[in-house]
């Protein structure tokens, strides 16, 4: 019934719709700003004196796994209930908190910053209040959700091949002779940071004496 009830309102609320809010959030958080909350208190009145059903649906840019997307829209919605609640409005009046991850993008699911930024958000959507429902929030493994984050800051990672290492001289005769370079098992160490969701700068290290100084572009 309750899965019935769900689905009945996502259909009809775009045709009953009397109003809403896009909150919008930062690169892998579900943290409401102070402008975003501003829009939160704004409606929260609206919602009071209308006496409107609420829908709160949770969304996320496409980069990181599914199931991350997933669990990241909840914690959107979940925020953007607990804001709404601590203006004041009745729980009967939240009628859905959803996620549908990086599923409805609002703008292209493509790399373009500004896109990026506009699928971080969540849909608030007001209904007229003859349509009743019942709350249905979805859940998932967080334990199994966090082994997979969207992105981090810090990456280390492990090298190993063959690399230079000195000179051999080859000699052909009392004024003749070659030179060729040795080659000999390397293993390398390296760090990299994060500069923002799309630039990463770090330095590397090999056993044959060898430094780098890299620069990534992630899309």
């Amino acid at each position: 019934m309750k899965k019935f009830l769900m689905v009945a309102l996502l259909v009809l609320a775009p045709a009953l719709a009397s109003a809403g809010e896009k909150v919008f959030f930062d690169t892998d958080r579900s943290e409401l700003s102070a402008a975003e909350l501003q829009k939160v208190s704004a409606l929260a009145q609206d919602v009071q004196k209308t006496g409107a059903k609420v829908v709160i649906i949770g969304n996320a840019d496409k980069r990181g796994s599914r199931l991350y997307n997933l669990d990241l829209g909840m914690r959107r919605a979940t925020a953007v209930v607990k804001a709404l609640a601590g203006q004041g409005v009745p729980d009967d009046q939240i009628s859905i908190s959803l996620s549908y991850g990086e599923e409805k993008p609002l703008a292209p699911a493509d790399g373009v910053r500004e896109h990026l930024a506009a699928n971080r958000r969540v849909d608030i959507v007001l209904v007229e209040a003859r349509v009743v429902t019942k709350t249905v929030v979805q859940r998932y493994p967080v334990d199994v959700v966090r082994l997979v984050p969207s992105y981090r800051r810090n990456r280390v990672s492990l090298f190993g091949g063959a690399g230079p290492m000195g000179l051999s001289k080859n000699v052909l005769g009392a004024q003749h002779y070659t030179v060729g370079q040795d080659y000999v098992p390397a293993a390398g160490l390296g760090y990299s940071r994060s500069i923002n969701d799309r630039l990463n700068i770090g330095l590397a290290a090999f056993t044959n004496n060898s430094y780098f100084i890299n620069f990534g572009f992630d899309f």
